[in-house]
């Protein structure tokens, strides 16, 4: 009986949150929880996306701490925004004054799940997760937040794009005095991170810090890394012991080779003092490094790597090899598959989009590369990360796709490799406005970025805006052509589209009003107005 009564509360509870959320959010399932909260996925049909909401269980309502904790996470993520942190959307409550939060959805499994099932992970892609939980931690260390739950429960794995997401900040810390009394959680010398996970100074019942975050990273790169532990210990007394006094165990004792100063890094973040360890900006650095170099393979590619058609005859042009989807979204397709590895290399996605939305058949200088995405970079070690990265792209697209000329100068095959951005622009200027408007999906590689190129980052956001203004012009030449031929209403959509398209235009905007009124429609020409102006 005890089993059923339990089963018809969650039941109620749930049809309770179902109810008071709507119509904002509708849940579509329970995704899992505790014994604090429970977390179901919604949609949220005023901006048709998925989101996962957190709502703190009636019973721990009555718990101040419980409560605090539900604040703190609030407060944690509304504070950091970073591609690897969970974002949070709003917060409520419910009429029973029980609290909740929106948060982005992320479809996959939390990285415990996932060791859970493979054991570990392979040093390659060790070195990439870690890298991104430490621009993560940097993200949050820099808004005065530790995070003080680094653990394989706390990481999100996206099975979209393979990204790991930080969340759980429910025992989030906030530097520099910014809790009130009532939100502490803790008293002094009382342990709540994992132990398996604690710092030393915490075991010793000092205030967290962010190098305690970094502690806790590399006993998670340990894990990940070998399936277990830094140390030797089966007893929560024999941890605590290795904490505070053992060395961690050599990776090479676990059977796994430790590729550059992988090894040094991870006893940096095991150091027994705070102060003695690297930051998370630091880690992620090394981390990327490690990863990055792991990836370009010594070894030159196999000729069974690549296949041009077979089907071609005598003099015909090769067919489309590779397709670059960047207005609107991201997608590398190669040898007819999605390449997700190239997409989780921001630097070489940027090359190869930079490359292939240029010209057609045109060719960059070697030296304007090197400055556009390296500008830090001593010109030797600039150059050693071009080549690497046009050998990793030769590898991923084909060693045919990626063009040299002379030793200066780099560019793609047209007939190899087809960019809807590139044929956009052509159509647009061959006077092809119907065509270009096929091939064109939105802005140029909305949202992505690239941290350590700003050159780049201008010159993405200086191309967006050029390549929305012609868009916006292939749309009035559809709206004129659709004058012509007497089809007021697809003139109207197409100028609206115009108007969209670059909002900045006053001469667009009259031109719209003027259209509208005298097609007689005063009333839209007015909401244009007010909308737009």
């Amino acid at each position: 009986m005890v089993s059923g009564e339990i089963t018809d509360a969650t039941d109620s509870f749930e049809e309770s949150v179902r109810q008071e959320l709507r119509p904002d959010l509708e849940l579509v399932r329970r995704l899992g929880g505790g014994p604090l909260s429970t977390v179901f996925l919604a949609r949220e049909p005023a901006l048709q996306r998925l989101v996962a909401v957190k709502v703190l269980q009636p019973r721990a309502t009555r718990r101040t701490k419980a409560m605090a904790r539900f604040r703190r996470e609030a407060r944690a993520l509304a504070r950091v925004s970073h591609p690897n942190v969970v974002s949070i959307f709003r917060v409520g409550d419910l009429a029973s004054q029980t609290p909740y939060l929106v948060m982005q959805y992320v479809k996959g499994t939390s990285l415990a799940e996932r060791l859970r099932a493979e054991g570990s992970l392979d040093v390659q892609e060790s070195c990439t997760l870690l890298a991104a939980v430490s621009t993560a931690l940097a993200a949050v260390h820099s808004h005065d937040i530790v995070h003080r739950d680094v653990r394989p429960e706390s990481l999100l794995c996206s099975e979209v794009d393979r990204r790991a997401l930080l969340a759980d900040f429910g025992l989030a810390a906030f530097l520099a005095s910014q809790d009130s009394p009532e939100e502490k959680i803790t008293t002094a010398g009382h342990l709540v991170t994992d132990l398996e996970y604690s710092a030393p100074e915490l075991l010793g019942g000092e205030e967290p810090t962010a190098a305690s975050d970094l502690y806790s990273l590399g006993v998670l790169a340990y894990r990940v890394l070998t399936g277990d532990g830094p140390y030797h210990a089966s007893t929560a007394t024999g941890r605590v012991h290795a904490h505070l006094r053992d060395p961690p165990v050599r990776l090479r004792d676990r059977e796994i080779e430790p590729p550059g100063d992988l090894q040094d890094l991870l006893d940096a973040c095991l150091a027994k003092q705070p102060e003695d360890r690297p930051s998370a900006a630091e880690c992620a650095s090394r981390f990327q490094r490690l990863a990055a170099w792991m990836a370009d393979d010594p070894a030159p590619p196999a000729a069974t790597d690549f296949r041009l058609p077979s089907d071609r005859g005598p003099g015909q042009t090769a067919q489309p090899l590779v397709y670059l989807r960047l207005l609107g979204g991201l997608d590398v397709i190669a040898r007819g598959e999605v390449q997700p590895s190239i997409v989780r290399q921001p630097k070489r996605v940027a090359l190869l989009a930079f490359l292939a939305a240029g010209p057609e058949g045109g060719f960059r200088r070697r030296d304007s590369l090197t400055g556009l995405f390296w500008p830090e970079a001593e010109p030797d070690s600039a150059r050693h990360s071009l080549r690497q990265a046009l050998y990793v792209l030769r590898r991923e697209v084909g060693p045919e796709t990626i063009r040299t000329r002379g030793d200066g100068e780099v560019g793609v095959d047209p007939t190899l490799l087809v960019c809807d951005a590139a044929r956009f622009e052509s159509m647009a200027r061959k006077g092809k406005p119907a065509e270009a408007m096929d091939h064109y999906g939105g802005d140029l590689l909305p949202g992505f970025y690239v941290d350590d190129a700003p050159e780049f980052e201008q010159w993405l956001a200086v191309e967006r805006v050029r390549l929305r203004r012609l868009a916006a012009q292939c749309c009035w030449d559809l709206s004129k052509a659709a004058r012509g031929r007497a089809d007021p209403a697809e003139a109207s959509r197409r100028a609206h589209e115009a108007v969209d398209l670059d909002p900045f235009d006053e001469t667009a905007l009259h031109r719209l009003i003027e259209l509208l009124d005298t097609a007689g429609d005063r009333a839209g020409a007015v909401a244009a107005f007010e909308h737009f102006a």
